[in-house]
């Protein structure tokens, strides 16, 4: 079916005429489907449905308004009807609308109401979540606290006690009061408990999570480590693995082979027996090394000099005698030539080293870093191989190295720990703790001339038995013990203290003291005690 469709077109182009079919009808369009033809409206409505029609200006205008008031009253109860009827829909929709505000508001509270009482009930678990773990952590610090008091009061009761004994005379339990001060002072502090620490983790607020807890959030807790278990206090993190203090006796076949000057008023800073006959020497902060013979001559074409203001902290000659390795101040790992005593920087270290040694691996070398706390075994290129903090049981081994050897017969290392109180570290190859050599007591035969000092361990090597020998400046002694420290023997004491010391391949022991002097003993060990050290 066509669309009915009109066009407007000026009256003055159609005569204005009644309707041929309809008189009572004005002629109100022409119809282009039927050439022109004029119609009415009801022509429109019955001989001419769904043609096409050009409208008469002016003509359907006034002939639709003619119309449109004499139907009006019928128009006007028609829209009445139409409207009462939509009003009385909206009323309607307006109470059902209002009923259904008031059912979902309903649902809100009482919605709102329990999840506010679940909200509430969750809220005061967690605050108890917190409080118990709070509770629970400052009765561990107060115990630990508690425990320190108590050491505090018991060692200043000692100490009391021990003045008013020293400001009477008396003499009577003297020796009971120092045990039990040593006791006290000596015992190693408590590792700090591990606590809990506490923390709010929000939640997302997924829509997947409906309780209260998953759309709050939860308390999450983690040990809370205050203290390393393997680092206490620095001043006795190791006492618990010291070996007992035990008498040493006294070596008698020591014979001393020299003796010379080497330095005026200027300590001995590095002894390394390197050649047959003759040792590297360095004094304290100084820049330069002598190889010198028994006599304390040297050769200058054979001395190493530094530029200024770099110090030597440390040197070794290689086992095949091939290479003279130098430790300084600025971090650096330099080279000798022989031919002029010309040093080449091999490689700088990452961090302050105070000392170095040959490893047991071949090319290899092993350097204390004071400061950090461990011993770093580097190729000859610098690359770090190895990191030595931890023994073989997951134990830290050292705070302060300062000084390493290394027996490269059977891989044991000796470091002196110079954190207080200061002792001998010996580990072996597997990195298992063989002894902490903190000290030992004089024989009897010393007694009149030795009241026994502190252990203060200045230089180590080792010797040809594998024992290590230890200068000992707070005693003012040298010393020998066996790899796990049961046996000590006195090598000599002097009234100067040995700073440095080391061990030809024959055997025989360069010392270099506080003043200058440099001695050179050799020693022989009785045969049944020999085998027992080595």
């Amino acid at each position: 079916m066509k669309t009915e469709t009109s066009i407007l077109k000026p009256r003055s182009e159609v005569n204005e005429r009644i309707c041929t079919n309809h008189p009572e009808r004005i002629v109100m369009m022409e119809c282009t489907t039927c050439e022109g033809v004029p119609v009415c409206l009801t022509c429109i409505s019955t001989s001419h449905k769904g043609h096409m029609f050009l409208e008469i200006d002016g003509v359907a205008d006034g002939a639709s308004w003619t119309m449109i008031f004499k139907n009006a009253p019928v128009y006007m109860d028609n829209y009445n009807g139409t409207c009462s009827h939509r009003i009385d829909q909206l009323k309607e929709l307006k109470e059902q609308n209002e009923k259904l505000s008031v059912l979902a508001i309903s649902d809100i509270h009482r919605q709102g109401e329990l999840m506010k009482r679940e909200v509430d009930e969750t809220c005061a678990h967690l605050v108890l979540q917190c409080k118990s773990i709070r509770t629970t952590n400052q009765t561990l610090l107060q115990e630990s606290e508690d425990k320190l008091q108590e050491t505090m009061s018991d060692i200043k009761a000692i100490i009391t006690k021990s003045q008013t004994a020293f400001s009477s005379g008396m003499k009577t339990g003297s020796k009971q009061l120092r045990g039990r001060l040593k006791l006290e002072i000596d015992r190693p502090f408590d590792r700090l408990p591990d606590l809990q620490a506490q923390s709010f983790s929000p939640s997302q607020r997924s829509s997947e999570s409906m309780s209260a807890e998953h759309f709050i959030g939860s308390i999450q807790s983690k040990v809370w480590v205050l203290e390393d278990s393997s680092v206490v206090d620095s001043t006795n993190h190791f006492l618990g693995n010291m070996i007992p203090i035990l008498r040493a006796t006294e070596l008698y076949n020591v014979k001393v082979m020299a003796t010379f000057r080497f330095s005026v008023d200027r300590e001995i800073e590095s002894v390394f027996p390197g050649f047959d006959g003759r040792s590297w020497m360095v004094c304290a902060s100084s820049t330069e090394a002598r190889l010198v013979d028994h006599a304390g001559e040297f050769d200058p074409r054979r001395s190493i000099t530094l530029d200024k203001y770099i110090y030597i902290n440390d040197l070794i000659t290689t086992a095949d005698k091939t290479k003279t390795l130098v430790c300084c101040s600025d971090q650096s790992i330099r080279q000798v030539h022989h031919s002029n005593g010309h040093c080449d920087v091999m490689f700088r270290t990452r961090h302050y080293a105070t000392s170095l040694c040959e490893s047991r691996d071949a090319g290899c070398i092993l350097v204390s870093h004071y400061h950090d706390g461990m011993l770093v075994k580097y190729n000859q290129s610098g690359r770090a191989l190895r990191t030595i903090d931890h023994d073989c049981e997951g134990k830290r081994l050292f705070h302060s190295p300062t000084s390493v050897r290394v027996n490269t017969t059977n891989g044991d290392v000796a470091v002196i720990e110079s954190s207080c109180p200061r002792h001998v570290v010996v580990i072996d190859r597997n990195l298992q703790v063989l002894c902490r050599f903190g000290g030992y007591e004089f024989p009897t035969s010393y007694a009149e001339k030795k009241t026994g000092g502190s252990f203060v361990p200045s230089d180590i090597c080792f010797d040809k038995h594998d024992n290590i020998v230890i200068a000992d400046s707070g005693n003012k002694a040298l010393i020998l013990t066996d790899r796990h420290g049961s046996s000590t023997r006195i090598l000599t004491t002097c009234a100067l203290e040995p700073r440095r010391v080391g061990v030809e391949p024959t055997g025989q022991v360069w010392t270099g003291y506080q003043d200058g002097t440099v001695k050179i003993f050799r020693y022989k060990i009785p045969k049944r005690s020999a085998k027992e050290d080595s």
